[in-house]
């Protein structure tokens, strides 16, 4: 035990990698759940156990290396179900896991230095730095490409254990995080305060040196912090039911709604390859009878998931003639997402509100395009550089045979506008596939007037219900945030739909082909978070300014009377 307690990271990061496992989606436990919910709490604790025992290099390197444990098993989870890219697939995991080392080891450095300054304020800022981080993922990815997107949000866990997950009502997913945050910052003060009541009752001693913020007045202060912000989150917790319990009273008494088909055909023509004629007629084949199945069960509006039909506008005509004849024949309006080309060079994933007759009345233009999926990150640097080799190639072809590279021109723009769908029933929301990661997106629909949600995606990467599963906890957020009803899709997955409290109240099979319907009440009130916006975010971020303000005055006066003192009488 003594060999443990001298070196106790090793199996610290073990525990925390089984946690962080155990807590998203996984093949042991694929649906979120209260063993799911109660482990998330554990999963950043071994993170600020480092950040009290070790400094400098040892801090970057320990904090690294559990910035590592909480993201390798679910990323090689994920990245097992992807297709087997030779070298692209590889790459992105380095690059990824290097990213997630330098940040971890960087902010874990950084709490560290605070902590042992200001060793009294270590349950406010430990935890405000992280989740000041992960605000800003939830802002700044849709800006800066490499900036990692906010899927492992430590908050989601807890649409296992819906009572805790209405906060979000006030605060956002932000709240949420920054709860769980605090919890497991406070449980790590717990857990090393006992460690060392236990190591000093040894005839020797091996945990060396003293935690400040375990020790004396800072543990007084931290107890009395744990305590503010205990209430301050239980009082937001109880707030978060209470609206939850009055939403639940308004659904029943709602006198509008809306029956929309969540159309889960389990097939993914893919938005770019050249498409037999047989796919054509097997897609067309397959979507009517779907849609004419939706008809017989009521459905007022057709939802068709990312790729569902095989063309692009306006190249495929024919099609589109096929799909305005299903609508026709079902007399129901449907959306559908379709790669259209504006001129050569701008092409946008467009989803079109189209009547019952096949003509088209709105459309919206996808905001958030995925990185080296929808578009290539420096296409012009990219161009540049197979140019020149190109140039390469041609000069040396008798020598090397090397034929030219082809110039990839699919990137898609993305939309830059909010909009609805305004539907005689209602307005609806309309966003797609990965842009559930951002509740901003949804904000935007709600404040113009959005009345229900609805997520169309694809699916086609990922085989297993795992990452559908993750999307499914963010639609439970999104509709808490909202108070809104959320309809989730995806090609060739599932689809479900959850209501306002954030639980999941239908469901398709995983893999098999349906028409979800569902009648969906429509809700038009503003929760605190629609109207305030993330102003948990800006709190957490303005928490880590603060804190940056204090060290910097710290190191200065500390310099300025290190130099007083050296200057000579």
């Amino acid at each position: 035990m003594v060999s443990a307690l001298k070196r106790p990271m090793p199996w610290l990061l073990i525990l925390q990698a089984l946690c962080a496992y155990l807590a998203w989606p996984n093949y042991l436990l694929p649906e979120s759940n209260i063993l799911s919910a109660l482990l998330v709490f554990l999963v950043p604790m071994p993170t600020f156990m480092i950040m009290l025992r070790y400094q400098g290099r040892e801090a970057y390197r320990w904090c690294g290396l559990s910035g590592l444990a909480m993201f390798l098993i679910p990323a090689t989870l994920w990245f097992e179900m992807l297709p087997s890219f030779p070298l692209a697939t590889p790459l992105i995991f380095l690059f990824l896991a290097a990213m997630v080392y330098g940040i971890f080891g960087n902010v874990g450095l950084w709490a560290g230095a605070c902590i042992r300054r200001f060793p009294a304020w270590y349950l406010l800022f430990a935890p405000a730095n992280f989740a000041a981080f992960e605000f800003l993922r939830l802002v700044l990815t849709p800006k800066i490409w490499f900036f990692p997107p906010p899927i492992l949000l430590y908050a989601y866990p807890l649409a296992g254990l819906p009572p805790l997950m209405q906060m979000a009502s006030l605060t956002g997913v932000l709240g949420a995080d920054y709860f769980v945050l605090c919890v497991a910052a406070g449980l790590a003060l717990l857990a090393w305060r006992f460690l060392r009541a236990w190591d000093v009752r040894r005839p020797e001693p091996v945990l060396a040196g003293k935690v400040p913020a375990a020790e004396g007045r800072p543990l007084l202060v931290n107890s009395l912090m744990a305590a503010v912000l205990g209430l301050g989150f239980a009082a937001l917790i109880v707030a978060g039911n209470l609206d939850a319990a009055k939403v639940e009273r308004l659904q029943s008494q709602a006198e509008r709604s809306l029956r929309p088909a969540l159309l889960q055909g389990q097939f993914d023509a893919g938005n770019y390859g050249e498409w037999s004629e047989r796919i054509k007629q097997s897609a067309i084949v397959l979507f009517r009878r779907l849609a004419l199945n939706a008809k017989a069960d009521r459905a007022e509006l057709l939802v068709f998931t990312e790729s569902a039909l095989p063309l692009t506008l306006p190249s495929t005509a024919k099609v589109w003639r096929d799909f305005q004849d299903i609508l026709e024949e079902a007399g129901v309006p449907a959306i559908i997402g379709l790669v259209t080309a504006l001129d050569s060079e701008r092409r946008f994933n467009v989803w079109y509100l189209v009547d019952a007759k096949g003509k088209i009345r709105d459309y919206y233009l996808k905001q958030y395009l995925i990185p080296f999926g929808e578009y290539m990150p420096g296409r012009p640097l990219v161009n540049g550089a197979i140019r020149l080799l190109n140039r390469v190639f041609a000069t040396t072809y008798e020598l090397l045979k090397l034929t030219s590279v082809d110039e990839d021109m699919k990137d898609l723009s993305p939309g830059s506008a909010s909009k609805v769908f305004q539907l005689p029933q209602g307005a609806v929301i309309l966003r797609v596939c990965e842009e559930i990661m951002f509740p901003q997106y949804f904000v935007q629909g709600v404040r113009l007037g959005g009345e229900v949600i609805l997520n169309a995606g694809t699916g086609n990467w990922f085989p297993t219900p795992v990452f559908f599963n993750m999307r499914l906890q963010m639609a439970c957020f999104r509709a808490v945030e909202t108070r809104r009803w959320v309809g989730l899709v995806s090609s060739t997955a599932s689809a479900a739909y959850v209501d306002p409290l954030g639980l999941v109240r239908d469901r398709a099979p995983f893999g098999q082909r349906a028409a979800l319907v569902k009648r969906l009440p429509l809700l038009n009130g503003k929760t605190v978070y629609v109207r305030c916006g993330d102003w948990m975010g800006w709190l957490v971020l303005g928490l880590t300014a603060v804190l940056v303000a204090m060290m910097a005055w710290s190191w200065g006066r500390e310099r300025f009377s290190k130099s007083g003192q050296e200057r000579p009488a």
